[in-house]
This record gives C-alpha cells, sequence and structure tokens, in this order.
C-alpha cells in the first residue's frame, strides 16, 4: 500500500515562512508559544511520516475520528477517536493512519519557550471523554477559526492572534475539565450534575418508592433544594 504525506481530499494545511515563524520568536509578546504549521487531514488513508531524526518543533496531533497510530522510543501507542498526544521536538518518531479505519486529524506543529512544558504535561495517548458538555465541537470550531486566520495572511497583527489565541487550544488540552466548565456557571454546572446523578439512581430504584425526604436524605441535600 503506498504511503503519503499529505494530498488528502479536503485537507487544510498551512506552513508559516521561515522569516515569519522567526520573527515571532523574537517578538517578546508571542515568543513563548509560536506556531509554526498547523492543518486539518480529513480521512486520511495512507497517511505515514517517518522522521529518523524528529523535527525541529514539538508536534500536537488530535484524532476527531478513525484511529491511528504513533511509534516512540521505540514503543508503538494507539491513537483512537477523540483522543490526542504530542510528539516531543527532536526525537526520531512515526506516526500514520489505521489501514482498517483511518484517522481524521487536527495538527499543529509548534515552539517556544514554553512547548517542551507543555509537551512534559502531556505525555502518552490522552483521551478526550465524550459527555453532555464535552464542548468538543468547540474546540473544532476554534482550531478551524485559527485555520482561518493562518491562511487570510503573514502581517504581524494576524501572526500575533495565531500565536496568542494558540495559547487558548493549548489550555483546552491541558486543563479539559476547567474548559468544559468555563462555558457554565457554576450553579448550572452542579445543576447539571445532580440530575445525572439522581436520574441514575432512581432508574436503579424503579420499584421503590421513595419520599422527597428519603431522596434528599440519600444525596445529602435538604428537601427545599431537591424540590
Amino acid at each position: 500500500m503506498a504511503k503519503i504525506k499529505h494530498g488528502f481530499s479536503g485537507q487544510r494545511l498551512i506552513v508559516y515562512p521561515f522569516y515569519v515563524i522567526e520573527q515571532a520568536l523574537n517578538n517578546p509578546l508571542v515568543a513563548d508559544l509560536v506556531v509554526h504549521s498547523m492543518g486539518y487531514f480529513p480521512k486520511a488513508e495512507s497517511h505515514y511520516i517517518d522522521r529518523a531524526s524528529g523535527c525541529g518543533e514539538y508536534l500536537l496531533i488530535y484524532c476527531t475520528k478513525g484511529e491511528g497510530w504513533y511509534v516512540l522510543d521505540g514503543k508503538r501507542y494507539v491513537v483512537p477517536e477523540n483522543h490526542f498526544f504530542i510528539l516531543p521536538a527532536e526525537k526520531p518518531h512515526q506516526y500514520g493512519s489505521s489501514e482498517h479505519d483511518p484517522w481524521y486529524i487536527y495538527w499543529a506543529h509548534f515552539k517556544g519557550k514554553k512547548a517542551k512544558y507543555i509537551s512534559d504535561q502531556l505525555q502518552g495517548v490522552i483521551p478526550i471523554d465524550m459527555d453532555d458538555n464535552s464542548r468538543i465541537g468547540d474546540r473544532i470550531t476554534f482550531f478551524d477559526e485559527l485555520l482561518n486566520v493562518l491562511e487570510s495572511g503573514t502581517d504581524e497583527a494576524t501572526v500575533n492572534y495565531v500565536n496568542l489565541s494558540f495559547n487558548h487550544l493549548i489550555a483546552s488540552f491541558l486543563y479539559v475539565k476547567t474548559y468544559r466548565e468555563a462555558k457554565f456557571s457554576k450553579s448550572k454546572a452542579e445543576n447539571t450534575f445532580f440530575i445525572s446523578l439522581a436520574t441514575h439512581f432512581m432508574t436503579e430504584n424503579l420499584e421503590n418508592k421513595l419520599t422527597l425526604k428519603e431522596l434528599a436524605s440519600h444525596f445529602g441535600y435538604s428537601e427545599s433544594y431537591m424540590y
């Protein structure tokens, strides 16, 4: 089977020119985290990369559908849907798409003073679990927005916007729980959690005729709160 680096139908791929990256790395406003390139590969059949000497940037790969894999330090990892990983700079690695279920991936090469610290905190294959407040769609939308901006030009304002905004994108991977809760008030989050818990409990006890007082006592809330 053929192995290809890119050229997938519907893909997006933007690489900043060398001079743009160097200017950003010397700009105190954004130098700590600088985007080198970003992209989206849908249904990346036969996707395969082998970097025997690694590359000069850190690489985030976010699998939104399908399945892929990567090899680092002689160990092979499977990357399912809704999982992501970061490859460190300057280390040999390989990665590619599953033959039976090609992955759909968003990816970004980045560097800067904070890049290593980000990579150190995000080791291995990390899941983004689905729930009623997963905000997976929000993250994908934001990724697409950054790609739109990357495609719009290389003037200083545009590049600064991309690099500053990339901090927010990385934060959504570093602190998934906080990212999810940020969109809702604390009271709404608590109510959502309680409703889910109460529904589960009541489903498991359908044959029991519980009074409001008994239900409140079980969850440690007042009768008025339960009401």
